[in-house]
């Protein structure tokens, strides 16, 4: 959810309507948000993919449209403003927009100041994909130039300070150099948005030039958005332009031209997607004619055009979330209202229960919890380093966290052993012996799979004591396998986490589907343990074929 701090007043002015209190919550939660509302101060919680809802324009567009209530319709006009780009390899793509005839005040200011933090925070990823900057016009004087140039190339006085800085020195000294470098990590140039005086407006993603800061004389806005990834940056650039058009502000287009080609910006045409009439009520259960679907469309600010027994649905620019007809039909039972949907009991009753799967790991843990041991939940996340290195094992194929949150996390872990010898070395203070075990997913690289992954299910348990020895092993062993009913062979096996000759391996049917033994006393060391341990693991997706 995305917090969004607003003013009452200020949301019912851009509405066009005074509404009670209740009638904002019950709207509001109609649109899957939640508001509290405390005087004239509201505070909503907005879903992930109504991001076009996460300031204050845009929630009383989305209240006005259900409410059906007239709200401004942009449009885009021309101008005679240009940006010339070069090559950027840090941020290649920008997109830009002017907006005139503004009134703004200083709530005005701090409600852009959050629409473009909350930006960053969503699509841009902390500014990493896209970067919004917003600058009062009238200091500057176009054609623009987006390019590339050396951290001592150019000084300019960043927003907020008093003195000039370059490049360089803004990402060792300002606090957003320091909050948002990494951005530019690995670059030898880094982007600059220059006017035709090579006046600086912006150092995307870090920060603008003191020149065009806004206030509260500032009629005219120049929007410039930064990124990585082209569809990002139109999406961030139509949410803005959608939340000004809000306020009055008129959209003027820009002439941006670069070697291959010159595109206006920004591209605010909607996008057209055809849905079946029968689709809707397939979906939602519930039988609706084309009345009723296009009225519900009208709610949530589509337009629409019947062809035939179709109706091409055409999605607004500032909605990045529609990806097909299906979030589409969500969105006309959102319009139609829920609490016009009439709940009825099945006809067929059906009844529920457990997949094989875990029918056969509740087994599981009721067998290895009556060896007396405690059952763990470890995280399926893990890293390289716990899952192979210190285990003396060598590098498998693993799935990789492309950008993980933490360094603790960076993997799926491939086998349970590690995971739970590593708890033992972090519980060496608790009383001997110490028998765990953990019934839990893995996943492994699948070339067959869409996914190139697979998740499989496992079973393992390890014990520690001052005598734990592979006789205790193979006897718990055959203790397991006895109480599933499994026939089964041991043979001798070589891994290089166990001790040489003490290890085994349980073939079923033919199949290895297991192994145990002592832990080398190579691994032990590296986990701090200074007591023999024992252990066994299970794939129980080969056990029991499923």
């Amino acid at each position: 959810m995305v917090s969004v701090e607003i003013n009452k007043s200020e949301l019912l002015r851009l509405i066009g309507k005074e509404l009670s209190d209740e009638e904002i919550v019950n709207t509001l939660f109609n649109l899957k948000c939640e508001a509290n509302i405390i005087g004239d101060q509201m505070t909503c919680e907005i879903t992930p993919d109504r991001i076009d809802m996460c300031c204050v324009e845009g929630i009383a567009r989305a209240m006005a449209q259900y409410l059906e209530l007239p709200t401004p319709k942009v449009e885009i006009l021309p101008s005679d403003e240009s940006l010339v780009v070069e090559s950027v390899k840090a941020r290649p793509y920008i997109r830009t927009a002017i907006v005139k005839g503004l009134e703004i005040d200083e709530t005005c200011i701090l409600n852009l100041m959050q629409l473009q933090e909350k930006l960053h925070a969503t699509i841009g990823r902390n500014r990493k994909k896209v970067a919004v900057g917003i600058h009062d016009i009238s200091h500057v004087r176009g054609p623009f130039t987006y390019k590339e140039i050396k951290p001592s190339e150019i000084k300019f006085i960043p927003l907020g300070e008093k003195r000039e800085m370059n490049l360089a020195e803004i990402l060792l000294e300002h606090p957003k150099g320091k909050e948002y470098r990494e951005c530019l990590v690995g670059f030898e140039k880094y982007p600059i948005l220059l006017d035709a005086k090579s006046n600086v407006l912006s150092f995307p993603p870090i920060i603008n030039g003191e020149l065009t800061r806004v206030t509260t004389k500032t009629k005219d806005l120049l929007i410039d958005v930064t990124g990585t990834n082209l569809k990002a940056v139109e999406n961030t650039l139509n949410i803005i332009i959608s939340a000004l058009a809000m306020r009055g502000g008129k959209i003027y287009e820009m002439m941006i031209r670069n070697a291959n080609e010159s595109v206006r910006s920004p591209n605010f045409e909607p996008r057209a997607v055809r849905i079946k009439f029968e689709k809707p009520s397939m979906l939602l259960g519930i039988q609706l004619n084309p009345e009723d679907i296009i009225s519900s469309l009208e709610r949530m600010g589509y337009e629409s055009t019947v062809v035939g027994n179709e109706i091409d649905v055409f999605v607004p620019p500032y909605r990045s979330d529609v990806f097909s007809d299906v979030d589409i039909i969500e969105d006309i039972a959102i319009g139609y209202g829920y609490s016009n949907i009439i709940p009825e009991l099945p006809k067929l009753a059906t009844q529920g229960g457990l997949s094989k799967v875990e029918s056969i790991s509740r087994d599981v843990r009721a067998i290895l919890a009556g060896f007396g041991a405690q059952e763990i939940l470890n995280f399926v996340l893990t890293t390289p380093t716990d899952n192979f290195d210190k285990m003396n094992a060598p590098r498998s194929e693993f799935i990789e966290i492309e950008n993980p949150v933490s360094q603790e996390y960076t993997i799926l872990r491939t086998w349970l052993i590690p995971s739970l010898v590593r708890l033992l070395g972090k519980n060496k203070h608790r009383a001997y012996p110490q028998k765990i075990f953990e019934v839990g997913d893995c996943v492994v690289r699948d070339g067959k799979s869409c996914t190139f992954s697979k998740t499989i299910r496992k079973a393992a348990i390890v014990i520690t004591h001052d005598s734990a020895n592979l006789t205790e092993a193979k006897s718990v062993v055959e203790g397991f396998l006895k109480a599933l009913g499994i026939n089964y062979m041991i043979a001798s096996y070589e891994h290089p986490s166990f001790i040489p000759s003490r290890c085994g391996v349980v073939i079923v049917n033919g199949e290895e589907v297991g192994f145990f033994g002592e832990i080398h006393p190579a691994v032990l060391e590296t986990f701090d343990i200074d007591k023999p341990v024992i252990a066994a693991e299970f794939c129980l997706n080969d056990l029991f074929g499923f």
